[in-house]
């Protein structure tokens, strides 16, 4: 299936989808390189440009390229992680133990967070739409678990809590680490040309 037609059927018909994606036979790697890798990029692109556009462009073109990078890096390292937590997770949850399944789980979810992101461009509705997405994709987790990780539907809510919070405690830890290192790396810079 391309690209196009995933998103907008996860995102418009997420029950019938998911029970395809739950039949696909997909590795890692076409998982991460065919959706993942590409659609993390939006909120990357979209940083650096909000980042010149609403005047949080003092910090430099090197610091928003080098956070952007770092940003997309921890993302993708986050969503990793929090599918192989989810394949190992799930049979405490009365579900089956695949790490393949995992990652479909999660990878798939965040797209709503990763189209809601294009909405940012819009000041004062952007953010409102994003809160939507990260609601919506925990939602999309909730139905996905059920379907690729043969989690039951009364274990589901609890799943998706665990899930979200180990993602979100692993994202803020790493993003805040990268951040630093990514101003530091700028910082450096501005006052040894040549380092970027």
């Amino acid at each position: 299936m391309n690209l196009v037609d995933r998103v907008q059927n996860i995102l418009m018909t997420p029950r019938t989808e998911w029970k395809k994606i739950a039949d696909e036979t997909q590795s890692v790697r076409e998982l991460f390189t065919g959706y993942a890798m590409i659609l993390a990029a939006i909120p990357a692109v979209l940083g650096i440009l909000l980042g010149f556009v609403f005047g949080r462009g003092y910090s430099g073109f090197d610091y928003l390229l080098m956070n952007a990078i770092l940003n997309y890096a921890i993302g993708l390292a986050v969503l990793y992680v929090a599918g192989i937590a989810a394949a190992a997770l799930a049979p405490s949850f009365d579900g089956q133990k695949d790490q393949i399944a995992g990652m479909k789980t999660v990878i798939y979810s965040c797209t709503a967070i990763w189209v809601a992101t294009v909405f940012l461009v819009l000041p004062l509705l952007g953010p409102l739409i994003l809160l939507a997405g990260f609601v919506y994709a925990a939602y999309l987790l909730y139905l996905g678990c059920q379907e690729t990780l043969k989690i039951p539907e009364n274990n589901a809510i609890g799943f998706t809590a665990v899930i979200i919070i180990g993602a979100l405690v692993i994202g803020t830890v790493l993003g805040s680490l990268m951040s630093r290192i990514a101003w530091r790396m700028t910082a450096d810079s501005l006052y040894n040309p040549g380092i970027f």
